[in-house]
């Protein structure tokens, strides 16, 4: 239950989003691969993403790539549980872990 302790911390900092994404979203393009899109601010560089595999990483840069996974992450977060109710689902779960005093 630490963990997920330092989730719902994490989840108040600025900056951080933490969202669930419960089983009853169903299939969904996160499950075929690990990826992350890496947004730097305007003006500096465009985005990145970064796919992690088995054997390694692989960047990808190119705008019609980058476009198919901020598609993917966008759908992602449209199934995703909000970051409110992803803090409740956390801090339920972190309590249901908890050793309890009787035991």
């Amino acid at each position: 239950h630490r963990q997920l302790g330092r989730l719902a911390e994490a989840s108040l900092r600025p900056g951080v989003e933490v969202l669930i994404l419960p089983f009853s979203a169903g299939a969904h393009a996160g499950q075929t691969e690990s990826f992350m899109v890496l947004e730097f601010e305007p003006g500096t560089r465009a985005p990145v993403v970064h796919i992690e595999g088995l054997t390694g990483g692989l960047f990808r840069v190119t705008p019609d790539e980058i476009e198919v996974y901020q598609d993917a992450l966008d759908d992602l977060r449209e199934r995703a549980l909000s970051p409110e109710e992803s803090r409740t689902a956390i801090a339920e779960r972190a309590e249901s872990m908890r050793p309890s005093a009787t035991s």
